[in-house]
C-alpha cells in the first residue's frame, strides 16, 4: 500500500478548512521576491523570511565581509571578487527556488493540521500505520456496495434501468 498522506483521509469539509488556514499562514511570495530583489545579494534576507538560512548564507557572508575587506592585498581582492560572482550565482539560483520553498513549507504546514483533525501527533511511533489502517477503513466504507432504491447519509440512491 502507498503511503496515504493524512490530509488524503480528510472529507471535503476538513479539507476546506485545511486549505484555508494553510492559506491564511502561507509566506507572501510577493514580499519573497521583494526581499530577494532589493536585499538579497547583501544580505540574503529573503532566506531567513522563508526559513531557508544555511550554508548559501554563511557562504555569501563571508564573500561579502572579503569583497568589502579586500583593499590591501591583491590576493584577498581575488578571492573577494570570486566570492561576489558566487554569491550572485547563489542570488540568481534562488529566484528559480523560492515558490518552490513556500509550495514545501505549505505541504508541510497541510500535512501538520491534518495530522492534528485525525489525532495523530508527529512524535507518535505507530504514526504511519495509524495513517494506513484509517485509509483501509475509509476504502472499505468507499467500495461497499449501495443497494439500488437505498436512502444513503447522502440521498437517496436510484438505480439506473
Amino acid at each position: 500500500m502507498r503511503d496515504v498522506s493524512s490530509f488524503d483521509l480528510l472529507d471535503a469539509r476538513q479539507r476546506a478548512s485545511v486549505d484555508a488556514r494553510v492559506a491564511e499562514e502561507s509566506r507572501s511570495v510577493l514580499a519573497a521576491y521583494l526581499l530577494w530583489w532589493f536585499l538579497g545579494v547583501p544580505l540574503f534576507l529573503h532566506r531567513f523570511y522563508l526559513n531557508r538560512h544555511g550554508g548559501p548564507c554563511a557562504a555569501a557572508a563571508v564573500a561579502f565581509v572579503l569583497l568589502f575587506f579586500s583593499g590591501g592585498s591583491s590576493g584577498v581582492a581575488m578571492v573577494g571578487a570570486l566570492g561576489s560572482i558566487g554569491m550572485l550565482i547563489v542570488w540568481v539560483a534562488d529566484a528559480f527556488r523560492i515558490a518552490g520553498w513556500i509550495d514545501d513549507d505549505d505541504m508541510e504546514r497541510r500535512a501538520f493540521l491534518a495530522d492534528q483533525m485525525l489525532g495523530l501527533s508527529a512524535d507518535h511511533p505507530e504514526r504511519t500505520q495509524r495513517r494506513q489502517s484509517l485509509a483501509k477503513a475509509r476504502e472499505k466504507l468507499l467500495s461497499t456496495p449501495v443497494e439500488p432504491n437505498a436512502v444513503t447519509p447522502t440521498g437517496p440512491v436510484f438505480k439506473d434501468d
